[in-house]
Order: structure tokens, then sequence, then C-alpha cells
């Protein structure tokens, strides 16, 4: 724990150089610049007054959808994602799946685990599926390599995210009054589109309205999708070679792999003819084998692909489980995808949320403001939103005071 403290500081100033050298830079020329707002050298914000106009020919493609088949998708999604479940693939992560809890439920399963609990140890809380929250902190719970990915995979869904808000909103005819993103010390960023919320109140019918407000979720589901598509293609036999598998860091002697021959910077492709996508996907393919059962190994190295027969070893540290003696890490394709996947999943769960100023809170309070009134529809979901954002706050405190944190920390 200690390394990694001492690690992260170094890693925090430079990103914060890097931060005021770009704003430095940009600020010479903020009179010019229309478009660009620099708020005491601390924060960027980009706001344009033409969104609308750009949005438009998106709004026009949708229009082609039928209202009812948008609105059924987009608001069954959402509240299957806000209520039970996030349909969403689980591929990226090694597991044939298609769904998992949504974060209410997560967050209701956390206060059981911590009533139920008569200690907050660590193993206890795992034990009673306490799901621990870790912050995406550069150089303290990722490194800034990583980080990199963290940034332009986010700005992806954002961007996308904010997209889909405003085309809908244009294709139930009404207005996208401006846009734009904001961005400060790298560590706080987001985007926006400004929508003419009196205007679509009047104007739009119930479902219009919730469609409109579930549409950035139900675009990030999609690319979340897409993350797991490109996966799959990654993983087709004239691609595999190039960009799938999993690098080989290390072979341990006297284990199966070193007999086999495997040798060290090679690309495990195959193991009995499946593609090993990813770390993960290795795990789950060994999941089930016993020590002194065989298997095939495709690997590459210096351009050439050989199959080596190996028998399972039992792992030391764990006795009765395999153990293949090599130590893999993740091709750079695959990480870009993982943290693409990540990020858009963890859209779609924060911000199906019934919470303000969460799209989850906006979806509450319209659906209650049309059956309760406007002034019982706040008061609920006000106080759905200080439960919401307790639970929140309790979660990461647990999870950074006992320690799990570390176990979603990448």
């Amino acid at each position: 724990m200690g390394v990694r403290a001492v690690q992260a500081i170094p890693s925090i100033l430079w990103l914060f150089i890097a931060w005021f050298i770009i704003v430095g830079m940009l600020y010479p020329f903020k009179n010019r610049l229309k478009l660009v707002k620099i708020y005491y050298g601390l924060a960027i914000l980009v706001r344009g007054e033409n969104v609308h106009q750009a949005i438009e020919p998106f709004a026009k493609l949708l229009s082609k959808v039928p209202e009812w088949v948008l609105e059924v998708l987009i608001i069954g999604v959402f509240l299957s994602s806000m209520v039970y479940l996030v349909p969403a693939p689980l591929q990226i992560v090694g597991v044939p799946g298609f769904s998992f809890p949504s974060f209410f439920r997560i967050l209701g399963n956390n206060v059981y685990a911590l009533l139920t609990v008569k200690t907050s140890s660590p193993t206890s809380l795992v034990t009673h599926k306490f799901v621990p929250l870790a912050p995406l902190i550069p150089g303290v719970t990722i490194d800034l390599y990583t980080f990199m990915y963290v940034l332009i995979a986010i700005g992806i869904g954002i961007l996308v995210h904010e997209f889909s808000h405003g085309a809908l909103a244009i294709r139930f005819k009404s207005r996208v009054k401006s846009g734009g993103a904001f961005l400060s010390l790298f560590l706080l960023y987001g985007g926006f589109v400004e929508l003419d919320e009196k205007e679509m109140k009047e104007k739009l019918s119930l479902p219009q309205l919730l469609t409109v407000y579930g549409g950035g979720v139900f675009a990030n589901l999609l690319l979340a999708y897409l993350a797991v598509g490109l996966l799959l293609i990654a993983n087709l036999p004239g691609l595999i070679n190039y960009i799938g598998g999993v690098v080989i860091a290390g072979v341990i002697k006297g284990y199966p792999a070193y007999q086999a021959g495997i040798v060290n910077g090679s690309v495990l492709l195959y193991a009995n003819g499946t593609a090993v996508q990813s770390t993960y996907s290795l795990l789950y393919l060994l999941e089930g084998a016993k020590p002194g059962e065989h298997l095939i190994l495709t690997t590459l190295s210096n351009g050439v692909i050989s199959n080596h027969l190996i028998t399972l070893a039992s792992d030391p540290n764990a006795p009765g489980f395999p153990f293949i003696g090599v130590m893999v890490q993740n091709r750079e394709f695959y990480n870009f995808l993982y943290w693409f996947w990540t990020l858009n999943v963890t859209l779609v769960l924060l911000n199906s949320m019934p919470a303000f100023p969460l799209d989850g809170g906006q979806f509450i309070y319209s659906l209650l403001a049309r059956f309760a009134g406007e002034r019982r529809a706040m008061l609920v979901t006000e106080v759905l939103s200080i439960v919401v954002w307790g639970l929140i706050i309790l979660t990461i405190y647990i999870s950074i005071s006992t320690g799990l944190w570390q176990l979603v920390a990448p």
C-alpha cells in the first residue's frame, strides 16, 4: 500500500503539469476562441449554439423508425436497467452472459451485506457478495497510461450519450438550445446538450419525454454491444494473429508451458481450438479443468504458429486447480475495448439510477409528475436522490476503508 502511495504523487503531479501546459497554451487566445471558456485555469468549457443543426440529420434518420418502436425499446431498457438488470453482454470479461444486476440492486445488496455480517472484515463482506466501488484516480487506482484509454473511451461514451438525447428530442419536434463538453484537471469531465425543458413538457407526450431521457442510456448500451462485436471480430482467423490472443509475459521453468517449448513473448491464440480473447477468457476456459488433463495451446512466435500439447499441473498456490505455468497480459486492442465496454456500462448503471441530476432522476420525476403532480414528484425524487447518493458514498467509504477497492481496481 505504501509503495502505491509513493508512486501516486509524481503521477498526479505530471497530470497537473500537463493540464497547466495546455491551459497556458490556450490562455493567450481565450478572447479569440468564442466557443471555448477557461475558468480560473482549472476548467475548460466548450459550448456551441449550433448543436441543433449538427444533430438534425441523425434525428431525420431516427424519424424513419416507428415512434412506438423507439418508445418500447428505450423505455423498456431504461426501466430494466434502473430496477432489475442491465441487458448488456459480458463476453468482454470472459463470461458468456447477457445481463447483470442494476445499480439499485447492487446498492441494496450491499446494504443487506453490511446489516448481515457481524464484522466489517473484507472476507465477511465478500462472502456476503458486497460489491465494492473504486473511483478512477490516475496514479492511485489506475496508472496514467491506462488513464489515456479512460479519457478516450469515456469521451466517446459521453458524446454519444448526450448526442442521443438531442437526436431524440429533435425527432419528437423539440429544440436543442446548445451543447458542449467540460474538462477540469483531467479528473472531472462530461458533456451536455441543453434541451428546451419547458417546450418538451408542453409538447411531448409522456412516452416521448421518457424516451428522450432514456435515450442516452440506450446509446451507451449499444456501444457496449459494439465493443463485444469488435472483440469477436478481432478473434477471426485473419485478425487474431495481429490484435487477438494474450501475450505470454513469462514462462515458469519446470511447468507444462516450459516443458512444451512455449517461449516468453509469444502470443497465446487458442486453447483447445477456442480463441483466447483475454486473460479473463483464458481463466474461464480453464474453469472446470483438473490437473493431469491434456490441453492443446496454439501460439504465435516470430511469425510461426505452433500447437503445443501440455498436461496440466497442479497450482502450487492452490493445489487441485489447473496450472499452465505462464504469466500472461492482454494486448492493447483488448485493453481499449475493455475500457470502452466498462465505461459505457458504467454510464448505463449510473445514469439509470433514480436520482438527480442523472437521467434516472429526470425519468422518475417526469413519470410521477404526470400522475401525482409536480410538487409531490419533486419531493419523492429528492428523497430518492438523497438515499441513492448516500448509499454510493457509504459503499465507496467501506470499499476504501476495508481495502476492497483493490478488487475492482485494474
